[in-house]
């Protein structure tokens, strides 16, 4: 049985792990050997192993910060093309709140701050269907909006347009660790998420 004092030290090493790269290597196609072998050991000693069950869902719920992803998305791709240096920050977030009938609402959105003088805002809106396991959920997107949200409060631009029912494409996302301040999940068996409750 491993200790959690043991559980501590994973989590320990993965944080600095994780904050010791760059947010290209943190958010690229290339998975991270170390890192990933990090999250392995966690996902096998996983205190949550329910973590869609109806009394853990409070701990799953508010907003997590995505520190390390093993395998491009959509919401990461753009990430690789950017020149870092013309950014102040960057950063991508999961906000996931109560659905109705086993569901949760989730808000996948990316801030990009340029030059500390404007910032832009993708945002994707979607729905989490559980399965019968209580770890693994039916991920479905329906609208995607990209605004300006500085100078504040007036932006320049805002742009929300519906995905159409022939473009939403489920993804199953399956959480394989759950703790008070990092999540970890795997989309469609391949990709690994790392979140970081801030």
């Amino acid at each position: 049985m491993v200790s959690d004092a043991n559980r501590q030290s994973l989590k320990t090493e993965l944080i600095r792990r994780i904050e010791g790269l760059s947010l290209r290597k943190a958010l690229s196609s290339e998975p991270e050997p170390t890192v990933d072998e990090i999250v392995r050991q966690l996902e096998e000693i996983n205190p949550t192993p329910h973590p869609l069950s109806f009394e853990n869902l409070p701990q799953i719920y508010g907003n997590w910060q995505v520190a390390y992803n093993s395998n491009e998305t959509l919401v990461t791709s753009g990430t690789d093309t950017v020149q870092e240096g013309a950014l102040t920050n960057i950063e991508i977030w999961e906000n996931l709140t109560a659905g109705n009938n086993s569901t949760i609402i989730a808000c996948d959105y990316v801030l990009i701050e340029v030059a500390s003088f404007a910032e832009w805002k993708m945002e994707v809106e979607g729905v989490w269907k559980f399965n019968e396991d209580e770890k693994t959920a039916l991920v479905t997107f329906s609208t995607f909006e990209f605004k300006q949200t500085k100078p504040f409060p007036f932006p320049f631009f805002e742009l929300k347009i519906p995905i159409f029912e022939v473009f939403r494409k489920e993804k199953l996302f399956v959480t394989t660790y759950l703790d008070e301040n990092i999540r970890v999940a795997r989309v469609d068996n391949r990709s690994v998420f790392v979140f970081l409750k801030r």
